[in-house]
């Protein structure tokens, strides 16, 4: 009889052990475009956004399980998107015409993404917008290269 207690024992540690400890490391996600991808923000754990190249936005809502494409109306490379909140969020970019200049493109969203709009947008000259962070709601800061 002990030595049933014993194997039960053993057999209820060890279903434990695999519960308790999940498997780490990365896993693949396919994003269902063929758009090289730059950057990707992710308000909470389920809901993200990723930026790349002809002005691509996805968003997800289930940790990156699913990605549903959102409309820019950029055609240039997206670098870099950040959200205040689940509605406001901006992203930034643009691309190098000729050797002189570039555009900077910064958009903006206050419903999820679902509606993006122009809220800059500029020839630059040596300068290209590269990223997008806020210290609070009101102070925005681009980072630009060239």
């Amino acid at each position: 009889m002990k030595s049933y207690k014993s194997f039960f024992l053993i057999i209820i540690i060890i279903t434990n052990y695999s519960v308790c400890f999940s498997e780490g490391g990365w896993f693949q996600q396919l994003s269902n475009t063929n758009v090289d991808l730059i950057k990707i923000y992710f308000l909470n754990q389920d809901t993200g956004w990723v930026v790349g190249n002809s002005g691509k936005i996805l968003k997800t809502t289930n940790g990156g399980i699913e990605w549903i494409s959102q409309q820019s109306n950029l055609i240039s490379p997206i670098r870099s998107v950040y959200f205040l909140n689940q509605n406001t969020g901006y992203a930034v970019g643009g691309k190098y015409e000729y050797v002189d200049f570039c555009y900077v493109d910064i958009i903006k969203t206050t419903n999820g993404g679902d509606n993006w709009t122009i809220s800059y947008s500029q020839i630059e000259f040596d300068n290209s917008a590269s990223d997008v962070t806020f210290i609070n709601a009101s102070t925005e800061f681009v980072t630009c290269f060239g």
